[in-house]
Order: structure tokens, then C-alpha cells, then sequence
């Protein structure tokens, strides 16, 4: 859950020109970015919030979110390093 009084919030739209969130040179658009907050990827929702109008979400509810991704792509007995 995205901590409201430590992470600082981003819109979707900011969020999508992240380079964390680039792949072969492309950013998502802020549209998958919404997708990912309300239906997420694989089970895996971004972390998202309200506030007034707009949908936003945080680098560490980002990067989390790649965590949590990343972690179910990890083949069944693979030795943590």
C-alpha cells in the first residue's frame, strides 16, 4: 500500500516516463499504467491512489510492483541468491 505520508505521489501519466519503466527504448502508456492499478498483470496490481480528480501511484509502489512480477516469472526451486 502506497504509504501516503512517505512516498511521494506521481501521476500515471509522470509515472509512464519513468526509465524504470522502459523496454526497448518505449515507455508504456499512462492508460497501461491504469489497467495495471485496476486489473493488474499476472494477479499483480500496482499500487494505486485517489487524489481529487486524478489516479496516481509512487517509484516504490512501482517498484514493487516489478518486484512482485519479477518473482512469479522465477522458475519453481530456483536457489535465491
Amino acid at each position: 500500500m502506497i504509504e501516503q505520508n512517505n512516498e511521494e505521489r506521481i501521476s500515471l501519466t509522470a509515472a509512464a516516463r519513468l526509465p524504470i519503466l522502459r523496454v526497448n527504448g518505449s515507455n508504456p502508456n499512462s492508460s497501461a499504467l491504469s489497467k495495471w492499478g485496476s486489473k493488474g498483470v499476472r494477479g499483480v496490481r500496482l499500487e494505486t491512489i485517489r487524489v481529487g480528480g486524478a489516479t496516481c501511484t509512487s517509484l516504490p509502489a512501482i517498484e514493487r510492483f516489478l518486484r512482485r512480477l519479477n518473482r512469479q516469472l522465477e522458475p519453481a526451486g530456483a536457489a535465491a541468491s
